[in-house]
């Protein structure tokens, strides 16, 4: 899920749209309010429900699911971790901060001259993430042998960037496991990312600025030979996931099929 702003409806004068009868907290109550919309993912929409809140809701979840999400943030935060604050989580509803500013991938859009910059910002940030010392939540799943908190959906659409500050959002993969294997679907998700919507004429100029972005992402993350054990059950989680589509599973495959998944080292 990207809490973009470009998603956001504006008033005729430019400000964000705020439902006037909306009482926060109360949200999860009020099926039948029309808050605006600001983000719409595979599974979820997240709505403005003012006053530096935000109400994500999944068209359908699990059992258990939206609070084994808002317990990872939740712990992850009193770690240290950049992540949305969590106010509210029952059924389909979690309720959190509102987190201002634009996706790294939208900042990499405005500024590829960056790219290199804010890819090691991104690697930094993940390596931030794999080496807290925090206890996982006793309900998260576990995807691996290992004892810490994966995001498992890391990538620069879930990096949120306002006044050089960085958030990571959408835990809803929230799971635990090896360091190795978080870094391991960060590398493939990216790797494998499609850029049809870019103009035909610039693609060669977006993929190389995503494998700038990649290399030096790789290089912050310490991702070393961490990774590569993992690299096959990443991919394999990436081709049964069903919102996984035919041309998603097809470069994932090419990606899975590499001899080889070499880093250049970290710069101390």
């Amino acid at each position: 899920m990207v809490i973009a702003s470009a998603c956001q409806r504006r008033t005729t004068n430019g400000e964000p749209e705020r439902h006037p009868d909306h009482t926060p907290g109360a949200a999860c109550d009020h099926d039948d309010v029309d808050l605006p919309l600001i983000g719409s993912g595979r599974a979820a929409d997240v709505f403005d429900l003012g006053h530096g809140r935000v109400l994500k809701r999944y068209r359908r979840a699990a059992s258990g699911a939206v609070q084994r999400e808002a317990a990872a943030m939740t712990a992850l935060r009193a770690a240290g971790l950049p992540v949305p604050h969590v106010f509210e989580a029952h059924d389909t509803d979690l309720v959190m901060e509102k987190v201002e500013g634009r996706s790294m991938l939208d900042e990499l859009a405005a500024r590829p001259w960056a790219a290199r910059v804010l890819g090691r910002r991104v690697g930094e940030l993940h390596h931030q993430l794999l080496h807290l010392d925090v206890a996982p939540p006793a309900d998260l799943p576990s995807v691996a042998d290992g004892q810490r908190v994966l995001h498992l959906d890391f990538h620069p659409g879930n990096v949120m960037v306002h006044r050089q500050r960085l958030t990571i959002i959408d835990w809803t993969n929230a799971a635990v496991g090896p360091a190795g294997l978080d870094i391991a679907t960060t590398w493939m998700l990216m790797a494998t990312s499609t850029i049809d919507d870019v103009p035909r004429a610039i693609r060669p100029i977006a993929g190389f600025l995503r494998n700038v972005f990649l290399r030096s992402y790789l290089r912050a993350a310490n991702a070393g030979h961490e990774a590569e054990p993992w690299m096959r059950l990443a991919c394999e989680r990436r081709l049964v996931d069903p919102g996984t589509r035919p041309e998603e599973a097809e470069r994932v495959r090419a990606f899975a099929a590499r001899a080889t998944f070499a880093v250049e080292p970290r710069s101390q």
